[in-house]
């Protein structure tokens, strides 16, 4: 209904927005030196925080400036822990 008013080409609230939409700061550009020394030493990075926090935009910048012949990128997203209690 907006999209048509305001004349607008993308949903301004979607999932995964365009990637020149992702404000990078210092932030993001110290994750990035992190993650990617993880993947220079083969290891394994987790990824956790709040909701709303750029998670998933951070991956997404991080994915782009890897080239994309070094590994393979699995993303699982929107996962739920149980907790189990015990008897």
């Amino acid at each position: 209904m907006f999209l048509n008013h305001f004349n607008m080409t993308y949903h301004p609230f979607a999932e995964n927005p365009p990637i020149e939409w992702i404000l990078n700061d210092d932030r993001f550009d110290y994750a990035i030196a992190r993650l990617k020394f993880f993947l220079e030493q083969g290891n394994i990075a987790l990824i956790a925080g709040q909701t709303g926090i750029g998670k998933s935009s951070l991956l997404r910048l991080f994915t782009q400036s890897i080239p994309k012949n070094i590994c393979k990128i699995l993303y699982l997203h929107l996962t739920q822990m149980r907790c189990i209690k015990s008897a």
